[in-house]
């Protein structure tokens, strides 16, 4: 894993800098402040921080480098500040001050905001009036080494302008809306510290909860961790040392505690162990429903599952409250899940294989953001169950079949599974309708316009056999049932597996013609496909239950039968090296598409049902190439419009394959 983010990691990563102050920087800015709208992350990013305001606007600090870079090392590369104001479509970018490892993000507005973060020699303050262009230096607090577990770095701005910041376990308050800053007194060895009103706030510390009722004066203790639910770092270090960070150390904040309040719903985590990899490692989650004056222990409960002991969690990573409860990620960054004031834990993200959580932010509108440590954004709006990925915009890269002008389906890899997307405006936005479980490999998919579609997919081997299965929906991709099973689907398998048709219809084209009429949980072989090799040079489409047509690649030659395949005859030959994709959308007008790089890719047309051919134009760009089973890369509406999926990206033709434009 590369460098883990978490403000509860930075104490690990300075650990051993100098206390010496530099030269405080006063201001920074990129001259005309003028954004660049970008619309994709820049490469190789590692997120710092995020934070979405509502659904449509939000921020990320990424740094952009090599990553060589040793652990504790803060040499970065060039600094980003990223605001969307659609939702994650398009970003405009900024750069940071060098230098500047960014632990937290507080925007007020598209314009206003304030970061906080830690260079080699201190903790800093910066604000901003203009969406970030600019930066203006407010306060700078010098490292102090300490024998102990470091504090987060935070800021937080009320729409009152009261607003308070955490430094390197230093408090300062402001009242003007964050143009000036008073230094504020703050329990002892503080990790955190929230506060819910410009009076009233809490901070915990070692196995502590404090509470001020007077902005900071005076701070008393409310709660503290039962003893025999703390493990201290010396347990696992073999010595009796203070709670000092292992040497070494790479993930998680272990051993960090931190707050998170929602109204007067406060929320802590007291995480064991800096050096801590033993199975009984854990995370013990506190609530208070009145403002931090009372506390319990949440005992949790899975929502599928027996009751658990009160307290073994996950060692977390970060939290976000709201008013259903308090979403926690994983210390692996793996798992997310939401706990419920009653103690009842959901996990959130089963599907997300090969996703490692680095950030999460709750907008204005209940919504919850998660990205990952390459800056992966992915949504979950409010009253929805299921997350969307936002960035990289989804795309199909495993087919497409458009059954309109303008509406559409595709199949991709998203976060370690198949998806079906979704498009109504002509491929331009692509929505996710559903994701398979893992290991599900679709090999062949088809839609009709009715929203009833079809999937041949494969499963996990089972010694010599590759079980498979054929799935149906009725509603448009958002749920399917599985209407047969295959114990072997090696005689099933082919780039051309179904074909939606009218009613129950559908049909399988290789390697032999199979129709069913009762949604696929019974089906009739018609005949044998004429072919001279492998089955995967061999392309077949079917218009009708009866009328189709078969290239034989390695001979070029072009059969078509009009009995279900019962009966094959040569009408024409081409001149197809490599194996194809075939569409039809009538008797006689259809296209073959033979990929392969620029130079080789070939579309042809047929007007006369496959007795000649002419050549149709291909999209003009730099590294067109159909992806490795383009069964269904190629997809037409009617004799004008029709789609082309490439690894360059969609692309349309509006005049039968003529001309060609890529989506935008």
């Amino acid at each position: 894993m590369r460098r883990a983010l978490g403000a509860a990691l930075l104490g690990l990563l300075l650990a051993g800098c100098s206390a010496a102050q530099t030269q405080p920087r006063q201001a920074f800015s990129i001259g005309q402040g003028r954004p660049v709208v970008v619309h994709n992350i820049p490469p190789q990013p590692e997120l710092q921080a995020m934070q979405f305001l509502t659904a449509k606007v939000g921020f990320m600090a990424v740094a952009e480098l090599p990553w060589s870079t040793p652990l504790g090392n803060h040499d970065t590369g060039p600094l980003f500040l990223l605001a969307t104001t659609d939702g994650g479509r398009g970003w405009s970018r900024h750069a940071l001050p060098s230098g500047l490892w960014v632990t937290g993000l507080d925007f007020t507005s598209a314009e206003t905001g304030f970061l906080v973060g830690k260079t080699k020699s201190g903790a800093e303050l910066w604000a901003t009036d203009d969406g970030g262009a600019t930066w203006q230096l407010r306060v700078t607090q010098p490292l102090d080494a300490k024998p102990y577990r470091e504090s987060m770095d935070k800021v937080q701005v009320g729409a009152s302008g009261q607003g308070y910041a955490l430094l390197d376990g230093s408090l300062y308050r402001s009242t003007d809306g964050g143009a000036a800053w008073q230094a504020a007194t703050v329990p002892p060895r503080t990790n955190d510290a929230v506060f819910l009103s410009p009076t009233t706030g809490m901070a915990i510390s070692d196995r502590t909860i404090w509470r001020t009722a007077d902005a900071g004066l005076n701070w008393q203790p409310v709660w503290r961790l039962p003893a025999a639910l703390y493990v201290p770092d010396s347990y696992y270090l073999g010595s009796g040392q203070l709670d000092v960070p292992s040497e070494g150390a790479t993930i998680g904040p272990s051993g960090m505690n931190f707050l998170a309040a929602s109204g007067a719903a406060v929320w802590a985590v007291f995480n064991e162990g800096a050096a801590c990899a033993m199975p009984h490692c854990q995370s013990d989650l506190v609530f208070s429903r009145d403002g931090g004056a009372h506390w319990r222990l949440t005992t949790t409960q899975s929502m599928s599952g027996p009751s658990q002991a009160p307290g073994p969690m996950p060692v977390l990573n970060a939290i976000a409250a709201s008013p259903q409860g308090v979403f926690a990620v994983a210390r692996s960054g793996e798992a997310l899940s939401l706990t419920t004031p009653a103690g009842l834990t959901r996990e959130l993200l089963p599907q997300a294989q090969g996703l490692t959580i680095a950030a999460l932010s709750r907008d204005a509108q209940g919504g919850l953001w998660i990205a990952d440590l390459g800056a992966h954004l992915l949504h979950r709006p409010a009253e929805t169950t299921s997350f969307q990925p936002v960035w990289p915009p989804l795309s199909p890269n495993s087919g497409i079949e458009f059954v309109t002008r303008r509406s559409g389906y595709g199949l991709s890899l998203v976060g370690g599974s198949y998806a079906v997307l979704f498009t109504r405006d002509g491929g331009g936005i692509w929505r996710l309708r559903h994701s398979f479980a893992a290991g599900v490999t679709p090999t062949g998919f088809a839609f009709t316009r009715t929203g009833a579609g079809y999937v041949f997919a494969t499963l996990p081997s089972v010694g010599p056999k590759i079980p498979g299965q054929i799935l149906r929906t009725s509603d448009g991709g958002r749920t399917w049932q599985v209407v047969r099973r295959i114990g072997d689907a090696a005689g099933w398998i082919g780039r051309v597996n179904l074909q939606a048709l009218a009613g129950q219809e559908v049909l399988q084209g290789l390697p032999r013609v199979r129709l069913s009429r009762d949604g696929g949980r019974t089906w009739r072989t018609s005949g044998q496909v004429p072919f001279s090799g492998a089955q995967d040079m061999l392309a077949t489409w079917f218009l009708s239950p009866s009328d189709g047509w078969a290239l034989d690649a390695p001979t070029g030659e072009f059969y078509r039968t009009a009995s279900g395949g019962a009966h094959w005859r040569k009408v024409g030959r081409l001149h197809a090296s490599t194996f194809a994709s075939i569409d039809f959308v009538s008797a006689e007008d259809g296209w073959v598409l033979a990929p392969g790089p620029l130079s080789s890719a070939t579309l042809l047309r047929t007007t006369d049902g496959g007795v000649t051919w002419q050549a149709a134009a291909m999209p003009q760009s730099a590294g067109l190439a159909t992806y490795g089973s383009p069964a269904e890369a190629l997809s037409f509406v009617n004799g004008e419009v029709g789609y082309l999926d490439t690894i360059s990206g969609l692309y349309r033709t509006l005049d039968g394959g003529r001309s060609w434009s890529p989506v935008p």
